[in-house]
């Protein structure tokens, strides 16, 4: 794969887990991301474009997988 594909692959939150809820929110999702500045980057484009958010909370848990 050319380097600038997989940077670009890499840098795409997934979300591994997504539900509707009831009360003040209507969804909870789970997102992947690289580092604080994709989840960033995620939540104040893709996530905000959306017509039907007019709200969003967000809660930042971090957990080292693996190193080298």
């Amino acid at each position: 794969m050319p380097r600038r594909s997989r940077r670009s692959t890499t840098r795409k939150p997934r979300h591994p887990f997504a539900a509707a809820t009831t009360r003040s929110t209507n969804v909870y999702a789970n997102v992947l991301c690289p580092d604080p500045s994709a989840l960033f980057t995620y939540l104040t484009t893709r996530v905000a474009a959306l017509p039907s958010i007019q709200h969003m909370e967000t809660a930042a848990v971090t957990q080292t997988i693996k190193t080298l």
